[in-house]
């Protein structure tokens, strides 16, 4: 039993026995007054305590009428702690139906954290590997700005006019001096038939295909603020 339940029942208690106490004290108030009969008539003994109760229980009717306000009042005092009780009791369960909620919930949010974190660990690969692909595209463009772009059409057209094979042999020959960017731009720019002439020109067909490659990437890009 629980503190506060306890001082409840206790000041039941106590109110119960001030009840009976008063009850006692109405039943034992005072002896009752000589009937003035003379000297002839014959006195009645005083009784008090226990002894009065038990006279005043012997005399029908009497005990009723004296004990009925009073015992009226213990039953009140009784019924209002019993209702006292029961209304402690009701909100004792209430907290504790609340308190396994509070429970139940927080249980749920450790294993919903538990679960994020376990979905987040498996996508660290994959979103790692992800971003240093991202990053490897990214090095790997070729950037058109737009002052280079007008020199790179013109260069451009005279590879057109050019014959094929004379045309592949430079175009390798910048390769092997490391301006294959030079060279994407160059073929990016030149048109479709003239472009295939020259990439079928070259010797080195793993350049050829290189630079097939390289051009998928090239990006024009605007410099203006």
């Amino acid at each position: 039993m629980s503190g506060k339940k306890f001082l409840i029942i206790l000041g039941g208690l106590a109110a119960v026995s001030f009840g009976v106490s008063l009850a006692i004290s109405m039943l034992l108030g005072g002896p009752e007054p000589v009937s003035p009969a003379g000297p002839q008539a014959t006195t009645r003994p005083v009784l008090t305590g226990a002894d009065a109760l038990l006279a005043t229980a012997g005399a029908p009717g009497r005990l009723p009428r004296q004990m009925l306000p009073a015992q009226r009042q213990v039953e009140e005092l009784i019924k209002d702690l019993r209702a006292r009780v029961t209304d402690y009791d009701r909100r004792e369960r209430q907290l504790d139906d609340r308190e396994k909620r509070l429970q139940l919930a927080e249980q749920n949010l450790q294993r919903r954290a538990k679960e994020l974190e376990k979905l987040r660990m498996e996508l660290v690969t994959p979103w790692t590997r992800l971003k240093e692909a991202a990053a490897e595209l990214e090095r790997s463009r070729v950037n058109v700005d737009a002052q280079e772009k007008a020199a790179i059409v013109n260069i451009a057209a005279t590879f057109e006019k050019m014959d094929s094979a004379e045309g592949a042999a430079i175009l390798e020959g910048m390769c092997q001096n490391e301006q294959t960017d030079d060279v994407v731009k160059i073929l990016f720019y030149v048109s479709e038939r003239p472009r295939g002439k020259l990439l079928g020109e070259i010797k080195d067909k793993d350049l050829a295909a290189k630079l097939t490659g390289m051009m998928q990437k090239v990006r024009e890009v605007n410099t203006k603020g």
